[in-house]
């Protein structure tokens, strides 16, 4: 397996937890790194020209390199590369591989309006032996750029349900109202919701985001702005909210909807993208998108109900052991078990 780490995801979260359940599997993992000097930048934006991804870096480039490397060891002839994030890390390595012993496996996590601009020639996707997809919404612009459908997988992402787990909470006066993230999150609308409660003084909003964001929220006196939490910590905020709400511009999977379910925490957020695959009945209220009235009825309904936060915190917690990295990685080896004689790597 072929990962790039920038950093924003922590510990127990993240794609590459995908090798640690995988028993065939080797990570190799390299830092993302924005290119800084002039110099880097310029190699950057040349080699990003010609490579499937336009999000490509240098550490793209050394990552795939290592990848190369096992390709053309000879110590096995049957081989399956997995690249963890090609629409950011994927350059050549689809034209390199030997397809009579070597197999190229991709996973793809862009949003279907993101990827258009990510894919730099949707015909080399054609040459990915298997492609497996966060959401099934990614489903048709691969099936535009000619993949066969039976080449096209989605396999949910998965959650450590051991290191996020429920925790004894006590009786709250407050009603606690989790945010968590930053990418493609609206911030508009979630002000908007935390605007519009302003006023309900047992209803308080906590948002766990970079720091950028604070000034947006400085004015309200129901939001508790937290950043730089470690791992933990995180945990904890997770833990001791009541529910998560998750307003977004477009999703795929979502990390903080799946580490909150993990937690025992409803959901509340918008039907779009990929979302109505991972919240499932009863673990969320889902609504239309971009609307803040839903989402504030949403919010009032759950608080004034101690029964059904009870009834969907149990929900949220067994749609996340649903989609536990065990049975996760099963379901990813079974790809893999497509190419006789493989062994994943």
């Amino acid at each position: 397996m072929l990962s790039s780490c920038d950093g924003s995801l922590r510990g127990r979260s993240g794609y590459s937890l995908l090798a640690d359940y995988s028993p065939t599997a080797r990570l190799v993992e390299v830092l993302r790194r924005e290119p800084r000097t002039f110099l880097h930048r310029a190699v950057t934006a040349s080699i990003r020209r010609f490579s499937v991804s336009s999000w490509y870096r240098l550490s793209s480039a050394y990552l795939e390199y290592q990848g190369w490397r096992i390709l053309r060891s000879g110590d096995r002839k049957s081989v399956t590369i997995h690249v963890l994030w090609g629409d950011r890390d994927l350059g050549w390595l689809d034209l390199l591989h030997d397809k009579r012993h070597q197999r190229l496996v991709c996973t793809f996590h862009a949003c279907p309006d993101t990827l258009p601009e990510v894919v730099n020639f949707p015909s080399r996707l054609r040459r990915i032996d298997d492609i497996i997809l966060m959401s099934r919404v990614q489903r048709p612009f691969f099936q535009a750029a000619g993949v066969p459908n039976e080449r096209i997988h989605v396999v949910l992402h998965g959650i450590d349900t051991n290191y996020f787990r429920p925790h004894q909470r006590k009786r709250e006066d407050r009603f606690r109202v989790l945010f968590v993230g930053s990418y493609r999150r609206n911030f508009k609308l979630l002000r908007e919701v935390c605007s519009r409660l302003n006023k309900e003084s047992g209803i308080q909003f906590r948002i766990v985001a970079p720091d950028t964001f604070k000034d947006n929220f400085a004015d309200l006196n129901n939001v508790e702005f937290l950043t730089g939490l470690d791992e933990q910590q995180l945990l904890r905020t997770y833990q001791t909210s009541s529910c998560l709400l998750m307003t977004v511009h477009h999703a795929t999977a979502n990390n903080a909807i799946l580490e909150a379910m993990a937690c025992g925490i409803p959901i509340i957020s918008e039907n779009i993208g990929g979302i109505p695959e991972y919240v499932t009945a009863g673990a969320g209220l889902l609504s239309e998108h971009g609307r803040v009235e839903p989402l504030v009825e949403s919010i009032l309904r759950l608080a004034n109900s101690r029964s059904l936060q009870s009834e969907m915190a149990d929900a949220a917690r067994q749609r996340a052991q649903d989609l536990d990295w065990v049975k996760v990685a099963r379901q990813t080896d079974e790809i893999y078990r497509r190419f006789p004689g493989s062994t994943g790597g």
